[in-house]
């Protein structure tokens, strides 16, 4: 899956996690089994892979702003 998740670097996704949460921000980097990602305020958390049940790109508007996502 790594390889996979490899495809997001640099751009502003959205993480589900296996959990029932989820995680979003800029993917920074894929290692060893985790993602780095960089939120909106600056801070940097890890998701481990194992935990990632699907990735995608945040959903923009029209004006390229984020939509509020329901799920």
């Amino acid at each position: 899956m790594p390889h996979m998740i490899e495809r997001f670097i640099g751009k502003d996704c959205l993480i589900n996690l296996g959990s029932g949460g989820t995680a979003d921000g800029i993917v920074k980097s894929v290692s060893e089994g985790w993602v780095e990602l960089e939120g909106q305020d600056g801070n940097i958390q890890a998701v481990n892979t194992d935990y990632i049940c699907r990735i995608r790109e945040y959903p923009k508007n029209r004006n390229g702003k984020r939509k509020v996502v329901i799920e």
